[in-house]
């Protein structure tokens, strides 16, 4: 999201994210969702604990949890997998990444005589 500043790219704008980690029930695995309108993930992190996600807000500088969005995500993949609705929520967590609204920005350029690749705007993908 530096890139707003640091290149003056204004076409750079946040994609808030948001997780939550529960207890591992023993017989989950993983799972993803690529339907829309959310993207819904269960994964697995290590022999104790799943990451359940997820949202994406396009322009939020939020990076503060809610309970109620950790809820939302918690319902969200308890309907994939029905065991789930009886977790307890351990952590929560956002992060913020940047989306870039005309593209992933890929490029070779110099900035102060000095040679610089811009790879961003990827946003959920990584980058």
């Amino acid at each position: 999201i530096g890139a707003r500043n640091l290149c003056q790219d204004l076409d750079v704008v946040p994609g808030r994210g948001a997780t939550v980690r529960i207890s591992r029930p023993a017989s989950v695995t993983h799972f993803v969702s690529t339907e829309l309108p959310e993207l819904t993930y269960i994964l697995p992190r290590g022999p104790n604990s799943i990451t359940l996600g997820g949202c994406l807000e396009k322009n939020s500088w939020d990076t503060e949890t809610n309970n109620q969005e950790a809820q939302d995500i918690l319902f969200r993949c308890a309907q994939h997998i029905p065991e789930l609705k009886f977790s307890q929520v351990q952590s929560t967590w956002v992060g913020l990444r940047p989306i870039r609204e005309s593209g992933v920005r890929l490029e070779a350029d110099q900035v102060d005589q000095l040679p610089v690749v811009h790879n961003y705007g990827h946003g959920g993908a990584g980058g």
